[in-house]
């Protein structure tokens, strides 16, 4: 049997140039994940430490609960910014937008902000832009290194939305005016963004409603009642949201209620569909 040394010859080279590659590539490899070249950021953001692009929580609507006998309720919503990746994120900007009504601009003394690591609050830079019929906050947070994540609580005002009475007169045909009276339901769009360096922005709106209960039934009952007075509706998710009483205040013969944070306390949560 005659044996083809060309051929065993190039076999050889290919296996030696292939083992070569693998080498050259891992090696590269193993320089960059030394270096950190490969390490990425992993931004998002969770309210009440729910991820809100995580389905079912991106659809929700959420249903916060106030005293029946209340004229205006102030809350304190928290946000959470986290980097779940493995490198650190540098200066995220988190954006709340709301209608005026909702986020008010007040002097910093009256409504507060919080900020978990409290060692980090110093470092925060809150502000507020009008836009209209609608107002901005922005954050500018300091870095977040891997897997952690910053948490900021700030205030806002809420009235009821639901069953709300309007009266009004509309002319007839026959030239006389006749008076109506209809009762309706709106929601706030609280507008949540993200902006960070080297990572497309995010954004997602929350759908908030502010209803009058003494619990999670009784609101839960309220809005199936609105709910089936619609003339469509599909199934969606709906989380209550129920908050101590931290202050009561009398404004005018009318009460403005201070509730306080879910970490405290009273609060209690529970998601449904509906």
């Amino acid at each position: 049997m005659q044996i083809d040394y060309n051929l065993i010859v190039g076999i050889a080279g290919i296996i030696i140039g292939a083992i070569s590659t693998w080498w050259s590539i891992s090696h590269s490899r193993r320089i960059a994940i030394e270096s950190g070249a490969l390490k990425k950021v992993a931004p998002s953001i969770y309210f009440f430490k729910k991820n809100i692009f995580r389905n079912p929580i991106e659809s929700t609507n959420w249903i916060l609960l106030c005293p029946k006998d209340a004229e205006l309720t102030v809350y304190s919503l928290s946000f959470q910014v986290a980097n779940e990746g493995d490198a650190t994120l540098d200066s995220p900007v988190l954006t709340v937008q709301g209608s005026i009504d909702c986020i008010k601009d007040v002097p910093d003394n009256i409504f507060k902000h919080e900020c978990i690591p409290g060692v980090m609050k110093e470092s925060v830079k809150r502000s507020i832009v009008n836009l209209g019929n609608f107002n901005q906050i922005s954050y500018l947070l300091p870095y977040i290194v891997n897997n952690s994540a910053v948490e900021i609580t700030d205030f806002f005002c809420f009235i009821n939305t639901v069953n709300i009475p309007a009266k009004g007169d509309v002319p007839l045909s026959d030239g006389t005016i006749a008076k109506y009276t209809v009762a309706y339901s709106f929601s706030y769009i609280l507008s949540i963004g993200l902006l960070t360096k080297g990572y497309q922005p995010v954004k997602c709106d929350l759908k908030m409603m502010c209803l009058p209960a003494d619990s999670i039934d009784e609101a839960k009952d309220i809005l199936a009642r609105v709910i089936s007075k619609k003339t469509s509706h599909r199934k969606e998710y709906y989380a209550f949201l129920q908050f101590a009483i931290d202050q009561k205040v009398k404004y005018n013969d009318k009460y403005n209620y201070f509730m306080k944070t879910y970490r405290e306390k009273g609060f209690n949560m529970k998601v449904f569909g509906m």
